[in-house]
């Protein structure tokens, strides 16, 4: 059930990133088809919400620079959806590997372009560390 979780989660994933990269939008629609369908399936494959103060302080910072324009109001909702079913006892990993597949993603994009990019879509390097995230949780063998 839990590789299966992970392998839902992978092909929600590649749809909203391609989304991401196409139009610089996450939409709502595709946020709530997770919230419908996603969080029952980790809920089966056992990764349960936590609604801590620590993840509600997190969730309405995140909100917060939707607002100012820091990131990008779909990004912080997404964002949102994860943060109570991300498992931070090693958070400072996934935080590098967020940085990295994200520097990795301006270097590609900006040798494509031959110029240095003004946005990238955040969607892919959330996703893949959630997914790294998740495939940390489970006990394969």
């Amino acid at each position: 059930m839990r590789v299966l979780a992970l392998f839902g989660f992978g092909i929600w994933a590649i749809f909203l990133s391609i989304r991401d990269i196409k139009v610089f939008q996450i939409s709502n629609l595709r946020l709530f088809h997770f919230l419908i369908f996603g969080y029952p399936i980790l809920w089966f494959a056992g990764i349960r919400p936590e609604f801590s103060t620590v993840n509600v302080t997190l969730i309405g910072s995140i909100i917060l620079f939707g607002f100012k324009g820091w990131i990008g109001m779909g990004d912080a909702k997404l964002i949102a959806l994860l943060v109570p079913i991300f498992d931070f006892s090693d958070w400072e990993i996934y935080l590098v590997l967020l940085l990295v597949i994200s520097v990795i993603q301006i270097t590609l994009l900006s040798l494509r372009k031959h110029k240095i990019v003004a946005a990238i879509a955040w969607a892919p390097a959330i996703l893949l560390t959630y997914a790294a995230n998740m495939a940390a949780q489970f006990e394969f063998f």
